[in-house]
Protein backbone atom coordinates (compact mmCIF):
# COMPACT_ATOMS: atom_id res chain seq x y z
CA UNK A 1 0.00 0.00 0.00
CA UNK A 2 1.46 3.45 -1.10
CA UNK A 3 0.48 5.89 1.73
CA UNK A 4 2.83 8.78 -0.81
CA UNK A 5 -0.36 8.89 -1.95
CA UNK A 6 -1.74 10.58 1.06
CA UNK A 7 1.06 13.27 1.47
CA UNK A 8 2.24 10.30 4.40
CA UNK A 9 6.13 10.68 5.20
CA UNK A 10 7.06 7.55 6.78
CA UNK A 11 9.99 9.49 9.28
CA UNK A 12 8.88 12.85 10.68
CA UNK A 13 9.06 14.60 13.63
CA UNK A 14 5.60 16.30 14.11
CA UNK A 15 4.30 19.15 15.93
CA UNK A 16 1.65 17.91 18.86
CA UNK A 17 1.19 17.02 22.35
CA UNK A 18 3.75 14.85 23.90
CA UNK A 19 1.97 12.23 26.39
CA UNK A 20 1.36 8.30 26.59
CA UNK A 21 -0.75 5.60 25.95
CA UNK A 22 -1.25 3.15 28.67
CA UNK A 23 -5.41 3.09 29.45
CA UNK A 24 -6.34 -0.25 29.41
CA UNK A 25 -9.55 -0.68 27.15
CA UNK A 26 -11.64 -2.70 29.10
CA UNK A 27 -12.43 0.13 31.31
CA UNK A 28 -12.91 2.44 28.32
CA UNK A 29 -15.77 0.40 27.15
CA UNK A 30 -17.44 0.01 30.10
CA UNK A 31 -17.44 3.76 31.33
CA UNK A 32 -17.31 5.45 28.17
CA UNK A 33 -20.95 6.52 28.11
CA UNK A 34 -20.55 7.12 31.20
CA UNK A 35 -17.93 9.89 30.07
CA UNK A 36 -20.35 11.17 27.20
CA UNK A 37 -22.73 12.15 30.08
CA UNK A 38 -20.24 14.05 32.17
CA UNK A 39 -19.69 15.97 29.28
CA UNK A 40 -23.10 17.68 29.28
CA UNK A 41 -22.27 18.99 32.71
CA UNK A 42 -19.69 21.89 33.39
CA UNK A 43 -17.27 20.59 35.26
CA UNK A 44 -16.88 23.31 38.06
CA UNK A 45 -18.81 24.16 40.47
CA UNK A 46 -20.23 27.66 41.48
CA UNK A 47 -19.65 28.58 45.30
CA UNK A 48 -18.81 31.44 47.23
CA UNK A 49 -14.99 32.30 48.27
CA UNK A 50 -14.18 32.98 51.47
CA UNK A 51 -14.61 37.07 51.09
CA UNK A 52 -18.18 35.86 50.44
CA UNK A 53 -18.42 37.04 46.95
CA UNK A 54 -20.30 34.79 45.11
CA UNK A 55 -21.30 32.95 41.76
CA UNK A 56 -17.94 32.43 40.80
CA UNK A 57 -16.38 28.80 39.38
CA UNK A 58 -15.23 26.99 42.04
CA UNK A 59 -12.50 23.73 41.61
CA UNK A 60 -14.35 21.47 43.73
CA UNK A 61 -16.14 18.80 41.03
CA UNK A 62 -19.68 19.96 40.09
CA UNK A 63 -21.65 17.51 41.98
CA UNK A 64 -24.01 16.29 38.97
CA UNK A 65 -20.69 14.93 36.99
CA UNK A 66 -21.02 12.70 40.31
CA UNK A 67 -24.63 11.94 41.12
CA UNK A 68 -25.67 12.04 37.54
CA UNK A 69 -23.20 9.56 35.91
CA UNK A 70 -21.19 6.69 37.27
CA UNK A 71 -18.17 7.79 36.28
CA UNK A 72 -16.52 9.13 39.35
CA UNK A 73 -17.87 5.56 41.80
CA UNK A 74 -14.99 3.55 40.80
CA UNK A 75 -11.33 3.66 40.47
CA UNK A 76 -11.58 2.48 36.55
CA UNK A 77 -14.14 5.39 36.01
CA UNK A 78 -12.13 8.19 37.87
CA UNK A 79 -9.11 6.84 35.60
CA UNK A 80 -11.00 7.30 32.43
CA UNK A 81 -11.91 10.71 34.11
CA UNK A 82 -8.43 11.43 34.76
CA UNK A 83 -7.80 10.78 31.29
CA UNK A 84 -10.18 13.05 29.51
CA UNK A 85 -9.55 15.84 31.94
CA UNK A 86 -5.89 15.40 30.85
CA UNK A 87 -7.04 15.77 26.99
CA UNK A 88 -9.66 18.53 27.55
CA UNK A 89 -7.92 20.83 29.96
CA UNK A 90 -5.64 23.80 29.47
CA UNK A 91 -2.69 23.01 31.45
CA UNK A 92 -3.08 24.57 34.99
CA UNK A 93 -6.43 24.11 35.00
CA UNK A 94 -7.62 21.27 37.26
CA UNK A 95 -10.85 20.22 39.67
CA UNK A 96 -10.48 18.57 42.81
CA UNK A 97 -12.59 15.67 44.10
CA UNK A 98 -13.29 14.07 47.33
CA UNK A 99 -13.96 11.02 48.60
CA UNK A 100 -14.02 9.50 51.62
CA UNK A 101 -11.80 11.98 53.04
CA UNK A 102 -9.40 12.44 50.31
CA UNK A 103 -8.97 14.79 47.76
CA UNK A 104 -8.27 13.89 44.32
CA UNK A 105 -6.90 16.31 41.80
CA UNK A 106 -7.53 16.09 38.12
CA UNK A 107 -5.46 18.37 36.23
CA UNK A 108 -5.49 19.14 32.44
CA UNK A 109 -2.43 18.48 30.01
CA UNK A 110 -3.89 20.83 27.06
CA UNK A 111 -3.57 18.21 24.43
CA UNK A 112 -6.77 19.59 22.53
CA UNK A 113 -7.45 22.80 21.44
CA UNK A 114 -11.03 22.94 21.61
CA UNK A 115 -12.20 21.81 24.87
CA UNK A 116 -11.07 24.02 27.45
CA UNK A 117 -14.03 25.17 28.12
CA UNK A 118 -15.38 22.28 29.54
CA UNK A 119 -14.76 23.59 32.95
CA UNK A 120 -17.10 26.27 32.54
CA UNK A 121 -19.66 24.85 30.35
CA UNK A 122 -21.00 21.46 29.15
CA UNK A 123 -19.61 20.68 25.61
CA UNK A 124 -20.83 20.56 21.98
CA UNK A 125 -20.70 17.59 20.25
CA UNK A 126 -18.09 18.49 18.34
CA UNK A 127 -16.27 18.94 21.43
CA UNK A 128 -17.05 15.78 22.96
CA UNK A 129 -15.79 13.82 19.97
CA UNK A 130 -12.57 15.58 20.22
CA UNK A 131 -11.90 14.70 23.72
CA UNK A 132 -12.76 10.85 22.84
CA UNK A 133 -10.73 10.84 19.94
CA UNK A 134 -7.63 12.05 22.10
CA UNK A 135 -8.87 9.09 24.74
CA UNK A 136 -9.10 6.59 22.33
CA UNK A 137 -5.56 7.40 21.03
CA UNK A 138 -4.24 6.35 24.41
CA UNK A 139 -5.90 3.06 25.07
CA UNK A 140 -4.74 -0.39 25.26
CA UNK A 141 -5.47 -3.45 25.98
CA UNK A 142 -2.16 -4.53 28.33
CA UNK A 143 -1.92 -1.39 30.33
CA UNK A 144 1.68 -0.51 29.03
CA UNK A 145 2.98 2.73 29.64
CA UNK A 146 4.15 3.77 26.00
CA UNK A 147 5.56 7.15 25.13
CA UNK A 148 3.44 9.27 22.32
CA UNK A 149 2.84 12.36 20.18
CA UNK A 150 -0.72 13.56 19.72
CA UNK A 151 -1.27 15.57 16.41
CA UNK A 152 -3.90 17.04 14.03
CA UNK A 153 -6.33 19.69 13.45
CA UNK A 154 -7.64 20.30 16.78
CA UNK A 155 -4.73 19.28 18.64
CA UNK A 156 -2.87 21.76 20.68
CA UNK A 157 0.82 22.78 19.32
CA UNK A 158 3.47 22.50 22.51
CA UNK A 159 5.80 19.68 22.07
CA UNK A 160 8.87 20.60 22.87
CA UNK A 161 10.75 21.70 19.48
CA UNK A 162 14.53 20.41 20.66
CA UNK A 163 12.81 17.07 21.18
CA UNK A 164 14.11 14.79 17.89
CA UNK A 165 13.01 11.64 19.31
CA UNK A 166 12.69 9.63 16.07
CA UNK A 167 8.86 8.79 15.85
CA UNK A 168 6.68 6.58 13.15
CA UNK A 169 3.40 6.90 12.08
CA UNK A 170 1.02 5.06 14.66
CA UNK A 171 -3.22 5.62 13.74
CA UNK A 172 -5.71 7.47 13.11
CA UNK A 173 -8.27 7.83 15.30
CA UNK A 174 -12.26 9.11 15.03
CA UNK A 175 -14.78 8.68 17.24
CA UNK A 176 -18.60 10.24 15.85
CA UNK A 177 -21.59 10.71 17.85
CA UNK A 178 -24.67 10.46 16.51
CA UNK A 179 -28.36 11.01 18.00
CA UNK A 180 -30.55 8.18 17.44
CA UNK A 181 -34.53 9.59 18.08
CA UNK A 182 -36.66 6.49 18.83
CA UNK A 183 -40.14 6.67 20.65
CA UNK A 184 -39.24 6.57 24.17
CA UNK A 185 -37.21 9.51 23.77
CA UNK A 186 -33.15 10.31 22.26
CA UNK A 187 -29.89 8.13 22.80
CA UNK A 188 -26.55 8.80 21.16
CA UNK A 189 -24.42 6.10 19.78
CA UNK A 190 -20.65 6.43 20.20
CA UNK A 191 -18.97 5.02 17.19
CA UNK A 192 -14.84 4.27 17.18
CA UNK A 193 -13.20 4.41 13.69
CA UNK A 194 -8.86 3.08 13.59
CA UNK A 195 -6.60 3.66 10.44
CA UNK A 196 -3.74 1.61 11.65
CA UNK A 197 -0.85 2.94 9.54
CA UNK A 198 2.44 2.05 11.36
CA UNK A 199 1.00 -1.78 10.91
CA UNK A 200 0.02 -1.65 6.92
CA UNK A 201 3.98 -0.51 5.63
CA UNK A 202 4.03 3.46 6.86
CA UNK A 203 6.75 2.41 8.91
CA UNK A 204 8.96 0.53 6.29
CA UNK A 205 7.38 -2.88 7.13
CA UNK A 206 5.93 -4.25 3.51
CA UNK A 207 3.29 -6.44 5.04
CA UNK A 208 1.76 -7.18 8.04
CA UNK A 209 -0.62 -10.51 8.06
CA UNK A 210 -1.14 -9.71 11.87
CA UNK A 211 -1.94 -6.21 11.74
CA UNK A 212 -5.95 -6.39 12.20
CA UNK A 213 -5.47 -9.07 15.34
CA UNK A 214 -2.95 -6.93 17.07
CA UNK A 215 -5.31 -3.46 16.81
CA UNK A 216 -8.49 -5.89 17.53
CA UNK A 217 -6.87 -6.37 20.57
CA UNK A 218 -5.48 -2.98 21.31
CA UNK A 219 -8.73 -1.27 21.26
CA UNK A 220 -11.04 -4.27 22.09
CA UNK A 221 -9.24 -6.35 24.89
CA UNK A 222 -10.97 -9.85 24.40
CA UNK A 223 -13.83 -8.41 23.31
CA UNK A 224 -14.29 -9.37 19.28
CA UNK A 225 -17.80 -7.11 19.97
CA UNK A 226 -16.25 -3.92 21.38
CA UNK A 227 -17.93 -1.17 18.51
CA UNK A 228 -14.69 -0.03 17.15
CA UNK A 229 -14.34 -0.39 13.22
CA UNK A 230 -10.94 -1.04 12.45
CA UNK A 231 -10.16 0.56 8.62
CA UNK A 232 -7.39 -0.06 6.66
CA UNK A 233 -7.61 1.86 3.73
CA UNK A 234 -6.27 5.23 4.58
CA UNK A 235 -5.78 6.20 1.20
CA UNK A 236 -9.20 5.72 0.68
CA UNK A 237 -10.59 7.39 3.18
CA UNK A 238 -8.04 9.97 4.47
CA UNK A 239 -7.01 13.21 2.73
CA UNK A 240 -3.92 15.53 3.89
CA UNK A 241 -4.60 19.10 3.66
CA UNK A 242 -4.04 20.96 0.85
CA UNK A 243 -2.61 23.91 2.24
CA UNK A 244 -1.58 24.21 5.94
CA UNK A 245 -3.07 26.10 8.31
CA UNK A 246 -2.30 29.61 10.56
CA UNK A 247 0.20 27.37 12.51
CA UNK A 248 1.62 25.89 9.39
CA UNK A 249 0.81 22.80 9.81
CA UNK A 250 -0.86 20.08 7.72
CA UNK A 251 -3.53 18.21 9.15
CA UNK A 252 -5.78 14.56 7.87
CA UNK A 253 -9.62 14.57 7.63
CA UNK A 254 -11.02 11.29 6.98
CA UNK A 255 -14.42 9.95 6.03
CA UNK A 256 -16.20 7.89 8.43
CA UNK A 257 -19.81 7.25 8.80
CA UNK A 258 -22.95 7.72 6.98
CA UNK A 259 -23.08 9.91 4.94
CA UNK A 260 -19.23 9.83 4.74
CA UNK A 261 -17.83 12.98 5.28
CA UNK A 262 -14.34 14.14 6.41
CA UNK A 263 -13.49 14.55 9.87
CA UNK A 264 -10.85 16.08 12.03
CA UNK A 265 -8.92 12.75 13.05
CA UNK A 266 -6.25 12.61 15.73
CA UNK A 267 -2.66 10.82 14.99
CA UNK A 268 -0.58 9.09 17.18
CA UNK A 269 3.14 8.64 16.55
CA UNK A 270 5.75 6.54 18.78
CA UNK A 271 8.64 5.48 18.39
CA UNK A 272 9.56 2.22 16.91
CA UNK A 273 10.40 0.39 20.37
CA UNK A 274 6.57 2.22 21.69
CA UNK A 275 5.13 0.18 18.32
CA UNK A 276 6.98 -2.77 18.99
CA UNK A 277 4.90 -2.56 22.10
CA UNK A 278 1.10 -1.64 20.97
CA UNK A 279 1.52 -4.31 17.97
CA UNK A 280 3.57 -7.14 19.47
CA UNK A 281 2.57 -9.72 16.37
CA UNK A 282 3.22 -7.00 13.81
CA UNK A 283 6.28 -5.53 14.77
CA UNK A 284 8.46 -8.71 16.58
CA UNK A 285 7.82 -7.31 19.81
CA UNK A 286 7.42 -9.16 22.99
CA UNK A 287 3.51 -10.05 24.00
CA UNK A 288 2.70 -8.04 27.44
CA UNK A 289 0.37 -10.15 29.61
CA UNK A 290 -3.02 -8.54 29.48
CA UNK A 291 -3.65 -7.05 32.77
CA UNK A 292 -6.43 -8.72 34.77
CA UNK A 293 -8.95 -5.75 36.16
CA UNK A 294 -11.19 -7.22 39.46
CA UNK A 295 -13.90 -4.80 39.39
CA UNK A 296 -14.85 -5.60 42.90
CA UNK A 297 -11.28 -4.13 43.94
CA UNK A 298 -11.94 -0.49 45.52
CA UNK A 299 -8.62 0.38 43.90
CA UNK A 300 -6.35 0.00 41.12
CA UNK A 301 -2.68 1.11 41.03
CA UNK A 302 -2.21 1.51 37.77
CA UNK A 303 -5.78 3.80 37.49
CA UNK A 304 -5.44 6.57 40.18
Amino acid sequence: MDLASIGYETQENPTGGGTSNHFPSLPYHTYKYDLFLAMGYPLGSYGCFPSGLCGHLLHPLNPAVVSNTGLMSTSEGRGLFRLAVECALSNGQYVEYTMLGRTITYTGMGLMSTTAGWFSKSLTTAQKEDVFRCVIARINAFGEQVSIVLSGQNVRDQRDPNDQTPLQPDAFWDVKITPIFGPYGTYYAIDEYVWPLSMIGGNGVSSCVHSTSDMSMRVCDEDPDCGFEIRTSPTDDCIKSAYPGEDDRFYYTCNTGNPLQGRPVVQSWASGEGLAILNPQCLGGVEPELIDIDPTLPYIPSLP
